[in-house]
């Protein structure tokens, strides 16, 4: 995460897969100014993956931020809930 957004009061950080594009600009317009938006996108990536490369930019939110997570279809199964939930969890 850039000094630039560190230092920021509030931050909105949105990760996922391809099902995340857009998500930024989407809600940028009715924040306010104070707040700073961040996107990891991985198009194609599983949650293992979304946890792994979002790992450094988790560990700098405090509790004034937001952390947004889309996870798409790629690993998303009802038998599968209980890896996707985990790796999810891991992050934090």
């Amino acid at each position: 995460m850039s000094d630039n957004l560190s230092s920021t009061a509030h931050k909105v950080v949105s990760s996922g897969d391809s099902h995340i594009k857009g998500f930024t600009t989407a809600i940028q317009s009715v924040l306010k100014s104070d707040y700073k938006l961040l996107s990891v996108m991985k198009p194609g990536s599983s949650t293992n993956m979304l946890s792994v490369s979002m790992m450094e930019t988790v560990n700098q939110l405090t509790y004034n931020d937001v952390l947004v997570i889309s996870s798409g279809t790629n690993d998303y199964k009802m038998d599968n809930f209980n890896s996707t939930s985990r790796n999810i969890k891991k992050s934090f």
